[in-house]
């Protein structure tokens, strides 16, 4: 266990937990995930974890995450777009998945 981790070790282990579709601890990570005002260091732990969701076939969290982080003020990247269109077309969404090509 790290005593005082900074955003980019939780974003390291993060990394390694979406990668191996640890789905709870990813979450558990996500939750303890230190804030950090560096826009692309944001978008970038946004898309593990809509990745691992795609990956997982779980839409809905992955939805979930992309509007959280557009809440947020963060600009979805060209990785976000990308992995938001794979996930809508592993569920037949076609039209949804259309959409955000707009």
């Amino acid at each position: 266990s790290l005593d005082s981790p900074s955003h980019f070790l939780y974003a390291t282990a993060l990394d390694v937990c979406t990668q191996a579709l640890e789905y709870e601890k990813a979450w558990e990570l996500w939750d303890e995930l230190p804030e950090t005002s560096h826009m692309p260091a944001q978008v970038g732990v946004y898309n593990m974890m809509i990745k691992m969701c795609r990956r997982l076939k779980r839409l809905r969290d992955a939805q979930q995450l992309f509007d959280a982080m557009q809440r947020k003020g963060l600009e979805p990247s060209i990785i976000t777009y990308s992995e938001m269109i794979q996930a809508h077309g592993l569920h037949g969404l076609w039209e949804e998945a259309r959409e955000l090509l707009n």
